[in-house]
């Protein structure tokens, strides 16, 4: 980095043409937005404007992304006004960088605002303009509102593609409104656009979230009809509504036609699988399951140490319990706090004081400690 602040002290000091000094300013102000640095990209901004007079389009819209990067969307905005008053005219992703911005924060008004400016302005909102605000708008709780934003480009953009209705029909899945969730992929079928495994997953986690493995069987049985196959989502989602009623023979019978249709069972299958044996009570399969996990090239996160950690407190073996928080601990996983007292609590009650003593300070160490 000091050879590059040497070379940007000689671009300083010479009088090349303006052009390449914007460029290669530019690149640093990325540099410096991209480290967190933004004091240094905007008095290297400023430098340049002195000396070259005037930045370009997209010298404004790299230091506009990393203002929004870091949260200082007003600040943004004010660099995004100066653009109209020096002459020049924001981009499509000059926008789009506000418009996430705004997103992130929640402030879905502003982002709404930015976005009927594009068409104003002149400047078509594409597929990630529109995206970014069901989806924010979704993420947040308000539904609603990212339906209206869909009819509303339904009637002056025309009819987006499959991602925008997805976004919809998982949402409404995953807020248990089943009857939702299926009339928006009614309504984007009837608008000409084809349903994908996405959106089939997205009706069969609907059904399960109400209860009803016949339903997500059926939704599965329905992609087979519309020429579309199962992926390791699909198998995902029913081997664990499977596993919720504690139906671990009928998603075993799942996990071996996955197989069969050559797909590759990841870190949640294995993960579902575990919590369908511990929740039946059957520790040792679930154990068998775990040490076939750990065989496998699956990279393992801190889930199924949970379960397997939780359960062995619940039945009273709290040595187990912490031989595998061990083995957790030792792969730099994290897991939830209450794992964590549970099994300080079951050591207590052992008698294992030294083991629960030493969890306690490992969760200081990991500044797990509330107080």
């Amino acid at each position: 980095m000091d050879n590059a602040r040497k070379l940007l002290v000689e671009i300083l000091g010479e009088d090349d043409e303006a052009t390449s000094d914007i460029i290669t300013s530019t690149i640093f102000i990325d540099g410096f937005c991209k480290k967190g640095d933004i004091d240094q990209a905007l008095r290297l901004w400023n430098e340049m404007s002195q000396k070259v007079g005037q930045m370009d389009v997209f010298a404004y819209n790299v230091l506009i992304h990393g203002l929004c990067m870091i949260g200082n969307t007003k600040l943004a905005c004010r660099y995004f006004s100066e653009m109209f008053k020096r002459g020049l005219y924001p981009d499509v992703f000059t926008y789009n960088t506000l418009i996430s911005g705004f997103c992130r924060e929640g402030n879905f008004d502003e982002a709404c605002r930015i976005h009927s400016l594009m068409s104003t302005m002149g400047v078509q909102p594409d597929e990630i303009s529109n995206k970014m605000v069901i989806q924010g708008l979704c993420v947040h709780g308000n539904i609603s509102s990212a339906k209206k934003f869909l009819q509303n480009m339904l009637e002056h953009s025309g009819i987006p593609g499959p991602h925008i209705w997805n976004i919809l029909v998982d949402a409404y899945g995953r807020q248990c409104d089943r009857n939702q969730a299926f009339l928006m992929r009614d309504q984007m079928v009837a608008s000409g656009v084809a349903a994908n495994a996405f959106t089939y997953n997205a009706l069969i986690r609907a059904e399960i979230r109400r209860g009803d493995i016949v339903g997500a069987l059926s939704v599965k049985h329905e992609m087979f009809c519309n020429g579309l196959f199962p992926d390791v989502i699909t198998y995902n989602l029913l081997i664990g509504g499977y596993c919720n009623f504690g139906d671990v023979r009928s998603a075993f019978q799942l996990y071996d036609e996955m197989l069969r249709r050559g797909h590759v069972p990841d870190v949640i299958t294995y993960t579902e699988l575990i919590r369908g044996h511990c929740i039946k009570g059957d520790v040792q399969e679930a154990v068998e399951i775990f040490t076939k996990m750990q065989r496998s090239d699956v990279v393992i996160d801190h889930v199924p140490f949970q379960i397997l950690i939780k359960k062995y407190c619940k039945i009273r073996e709290p040595e187990k319990a912490y031989k595998l928080y061990e083995e957790m601990f030792r792969r730099g996983l994290v897991t939830r706090l209450s794992t964590y007292f549970a099994l300080i609590s079951a050591l207590r009650r052992k008698g294992l004081m030294h083991e629960a003593k030493l969890v306690h300070n490992d969760m200081d160490s990991l500044g797990l400690m509330i107080g």
